[in-house]
């Protein structure tokens, strides 16, 4: 019997680790929110045409783009929050559902899921319309944005 508890238990841990990481690396990488700092904010599209060298039609469509993504990303976000927040509903609850618990991580999960095709899809756009060597330089710009896991990509409140 203990041994079945400790197993549920550890279940339990597990997804809730799960979660964490989940909702860590969809913060780190895709959310756009209060972390940027409004200087970020400001700065981020004159560093990006600078440091790639953008004709004003590149950059121009790379706004577009930016703002489409925010758009369509948006509404999934309050989701994933809105979920977020059931979760923790359930987890407080005297006798949580795990199956309810499950569930909701499942939802999670395939809404920032959803939200990372969407960012892939909308840097692949970007790169499309790029020069080959600008086009190094904006994947060596993303691949340093996820390792150290800054968020001005999405430009947030300035791009809507």
């Amino acid at each position: 019997m203990r041994n079945k508890w400790v197993g549920i238990i550890m279940f339990f841990l597990l997804v809730i680790n799960l979660s964490a990481l989940a909702t860590l690396a969809y913060n780190r990488w895709l959310k756009p929110g209060p972390a940027v700092e409004k200087d970020d904010l400001a700065t981020f599209q004159p560093k990006l045409e600078d440091t790639l060298e953008l004709e004003s039609v590149q950059s121009k469509h790379m706004r577009e783009c930016r703002m489409e993504f925010c758009r369509e990303t948006d509404p999934i976000q309050e989701q994933i929050q809105e979920k977020r927040l059931r979760l923790i509903e359930e987890m407080r609850k005297r006798e949580p559902s795990l199956e309810e618990i499950d569930r909701l991580i499942d939802e999670i999960v395939r809404l920032e899921s959803s939200v990372q095709k969407k960012a892939v899809r909308r840097i692949l756009d970007d790169k499309a319309i790029l020069m080959p060597q600008q086009q190094e330089r904006f994947l060596e710009m993303f691949e340093h944005h996820v390792i150290r896991g800054g968020r001005e990509y999405c430009l947030g409140e300035e791009s809507r």
